[in-house]
């Protein structure tokens, strides 16, 4: 199941739409941060492509509505050759009747409640929440992958699709608690800080373990 949600307001990174797929079998999502609809399609196709290159595993069906933003994914996945040995059909909703996409469409109102109690948890200003708002709905994602409740009988999302227990597990902190970045060398006598505040924002993707991803108050970066 594939949507989009869009923000009335500008995150750090520019961005002003989140989209989500959602794996019906597991429940697994995968979360895509864009400044402008028309970047969706190439985000999607990424993610595709990951999941059958990397992971062997195959995306049969994607189920969207039929909006202007999704009407060239179907031809774009047709004309990709890594994407047309995978076989993925494209399913368009019927108007009106988003309970049709309802596994994505729910996801949403969890996710997003689920990162602004983070960002309150955290007390952090209006202005910042919005600002970093993209981080905490990452958190979130992050989060809700190895999570076990009532409805996912199967087990945590992660270990379900992946076939094994999600990494980083052990690395995962409290969004919003403040942290320590240590720099080598920084300082040359006993009373400079060794190292610089940073708020905890997530685990960047495509790093080793036990890297963070932190805010920089001083820098707003």
């Amino acid at each position: 199941f594939l949507d989009l949600a869009s923000l009335n307001f500008t995150t750090m990174g520019g961005n002003r739409h989140i989209g989500l797929l959602v794996d019906e079998y597991s429940r697994l999502k995968f979360d895509i941060y864009i400044s402008a609809k028309n970047q969706l399609q190439e985000q999607v196709l990424n993610i595709l492509k990951i999941i059958f290159v990397n992971f062997k595993i195959k995306v049969q069906v994607i189920q969207m509505d039929n909006a202007g933003e999704y009407i060239y994914i179907k031809k774009a996945i047709r004309s990709d050759p890594v994407l047309c040995e995978m076989g993925t059909v494209v399913e368009y909703t019927a108007p009106y009747t988003p309970q049709q996409n309802g596994k994505v469409e729910h996801a949403f109102p969890t996710l997003f409640g689920r990162a602004r109690a983070a960002c309150n948890r955290a007390k952090l200003p209006i202005e910042l929440q919005e600002k970093i708002f993209c981080e905490a709905f990452q958190d979130a994602v992050q989060k809700d992958a190895i999570l076990c409740t009532r409805g996912r009988k199967l087990g945590p999302p992660y270990k379900v699709f992946f076939g094994k227990n999600a990494p980083y597990v052990e690395d995962l902190r409290l969004f919003g608690e403040i942290g320590i970045c240590y720099i080598p060398n920084h300082g040359n006598n006993k009373t400079t800080n060794k190292g610089r505040v940073g708020l905890y924002l997530n685990l960047p993707i495509n790093h080793p373990r036990h890297t963070f991803k932190l805010y920089n108050p001083y820098t707003k970066k």
